[in-house]
């Protein structure tokens, strides 16, 4: 009796197993490899100067036009260290104190605007607490303002994950990239009226293709994290929005006042969408004040540079060096800093194996094009 129980269990184990697998094969299987785009570098890897030397994963990078350095830790560490860090020669230390630390969650966009206010978005651990935004004014180092999003903001499962910030109209733009729920969109969140609403949920340019990264993928293609939008970038002039999902093969724009615009019924937004051009699979946006689109490229370890004409240049790889460059920002003197996460070392991963594998690096490389601080 116990034996057949015992080959009972067995085997109502080995089914839902089998089940398991199924479903995942279906939802997240599947998928092709994503096509080389790369080209000569235009900078050796020489160029690449470390900024700060982590024993954690960083997430993404701000600097102000006066050069002072924000970094988050990445939220996939887990770490319980600082969360928010300004890197001075080389050395970190909690922002704004090691005490406001305990206000953050799992923090990981940060901008500086115009009107050098710091801005810090907080995902509430994929939207299962309440996700926040922080604004910080530099001058003296204090909270300016601090925002709550609401569940019909912000969803349980949902990933604030990038933003901008056009501080003349006071309006905050965020990408949701949803790893969970699967619903990404953008956020456009009105500092004046104090509220914010989803735009271009689920389209086609914010979600996820069928594009597969090796690092991000099971055996067998069983099953692939394919992540939708991610980077932003806002133009010099506050005119056009660029954004691109992770595993997609277009960057694409869109007008800041067609975003503000309350009244422009969903389907038109949807038109007003313009292609920009292929780009790789990317994680990080940036851009020069030619309007040249800056690209982190993940899975050839880099930075592209998308130019006006539609033409893509490798702009430094370094395979063996950069895991997985991340989140980029401009500061003064046509230096653009980015971070290597290393997620593929760091997600789904131990502490003890995040530990061993540090440490994980902030860079920056000097652009041959002016860029603009903060983004």
């Amino acid at each position: 009796m116990i034996r057949k129980i015992g080959f009972y269990g067995a085997s109502v184990f080995l089914s839902l197993f089998l089940l398991l697998l199924l479903v995942l094969r279906v939802q997240w299987g599947g998928g092709a490899s994503y096509p080389d785009l790369s080209s000569t570098p235009l900078f050796d890897t020489s160029a690449l100067e470390v900024v700060y030397a982590s024993p954690e994963p960083p997430g993404n990078v701000t600097v102000s036009a006066s050069g002072r350095i924000f970094m988050t830790i990445h939220p996939e560490s887990r770490t319980n260290g600082p969360l928010v860090m300004e890197i001075v020669d080389g050395r970190a230390s909690p922002y704004p104190n090691a005490e406001f630390q305990k206000k953050y969650q799992t923090p990981l966009g940060v901008f500086i605007d115009t009107r050098d206010r710091l801005w810090i978005l907080d995902h509430g651990n994929h939207g299962f607490q309440r996700p926040q935004l922080f604004a910080f004014d530099l001058s003296a180092d204090t909270l300016a303002f601090h925002y709550l999003f609401t569940r019909a903001e912000a969803p349980a499962g949902s990933y604030l994950n990038d933003l901008q910030v056009a501080a003349e109209k006071e309006v905050v733009l965020i990408s949701d990239l949803s790893v969970m729920r699967q619903h990404p969109a953008l956020v456009v969140l009105d500092k004046t009226l104090g509220q914010a609403r989803r735009v271009l949920e689920r389209d086609s340019t914010t979600g996820a293709q069928k594009w597969t990264i090796p690092a991000l993928t099971l055996p067998g293609r069983l099953a692939s994290l394919r992540l939708g939008v991610d980077g932003l970038a806002l133009d010099q002039a506050e005119e056009w929005l660029y954004y691109g999902a992770v595993c997609h093969e277009a960057l694409y724009r869109v007008r800041l006042s067609d975003l503000l615009d309350n009244a422009l019924p969903p389907d038109d937004l949807r038109e007003r969408v313009q292609w920009v051009g292929k780009k790789p699979l990317s994680d990080g946006l940036s851009i020069d004040q030619e309007s040249q689109v800056i690209l982190t490229d993940v899975e050839h370890h880099g930075l592209m540079r998308l130019g006006r004409d539609g033409i893509l240049q490798t702009l430094v790889a370094a395979p063996g060096k950069i895991r997985w460059a991340d989140g980029c920002s401009y500061g003064p003197d046509n230096y653009l800093y980015f971070t290597d996460s290393a997620l593929p070392d760091v997600m789904l991963h131990s502490r003890k194996h995040i530990r061993k594998k540090s440490p994980y690096f902030l860079y920056r490389i000097k652009m041959d094009f002016p860029g603009i601080p903060g983004r």
